[in-house]
C-alpha cells in the first residue's frame, strides 16, 4: 500500500519515542511531514507544528489511510479531531472505544512502501510507554479536601 500525502504516519522518534504526523509531499525518497505537538507541557491537547520536517521511510513504523476522514484516520491513533475557530486540534484520547486497526509497515527495504501486517488495539492506552500505578496516589490526595 502506498503511503500519499494526506495520510497519517506514526513514527519512532529519538529514545523510541512514537511521534505522530501527516505526510504532505516526497523528497528523494525521504518523507516531507508536519508533526503533531502539544499545545502545553503534558496537556492533552495537540496541534499541527508550522514547519514540515522530513524524515526517513525506514523510521516510519505504522500507517493510516486517510480517505478525506481526519476525524476517522486520526481516531485510529486514539486522537478526537477538532476544529475550534478555524485551527485544528487533536485531544489524545486515554482509550479508544471501539477496536481499531491500522498498517504496521514492513522493515523490508526492498518492497518499499508495502505494508506488512496489521495491529489491533483494544481499549487500554497505548499512548504510554510507562506502566502507571494509582494504587500509590492516595499518598498524595490531601484527606481534608475530599470531605
Amino acid at each position: 500500500m502506498r503511503i500519499q500525502n494526506g495520510d497519517l504516519l506514526k513514527i519512532l522518534g529519538d529514545g523510541n519515542v512514537d511521534w505522530y504526523a501527516e505526510k504532505v509531499g516526497k523528497d528523494d525518497g525521504r518523507y516531507e511531514v508536519y508533526y503533531i505537538e502539544r499545545v502545553f507541557p503534558d496537556s492533552i491537547l495537540y496541534k499541527y507544528e508550522h514547519e514540515y520536517c522530513i524524515v526517513d521511510k525506514e523510521s516510519i513504523i505504522a500507517h493510516v489511510r486517510n480517505e478525506n476522514d481526519y476525524v476517522k484516520a486520526w481516531a485510529q491513533f486514539g486522537f478526537e479531531y477538532q476544529v475550534v475557530d478555524g485551527e485544528i486540534f487533536l485531544k489524545k484520547v486515554k482509550s479508544v472505544s471501539d477496536m481499531v486497526e491500522y498498517d504496521v509497515l514492513s522493515t523490508d527495504t526492498s518492497e518499499s512502501e508495502s505494508v506488512d501486517s496489521s495491529v489491533t488495539l483494544d481499549s487500554k492506552d497505548t499512548w504510554s510507554s510507562t506502566n502507571s500505578d494509582d494504587s500509590d496516589m492516595d499518598d498524595f490526595i490531601d484527606s481534608e479536601f475530599l470531605t
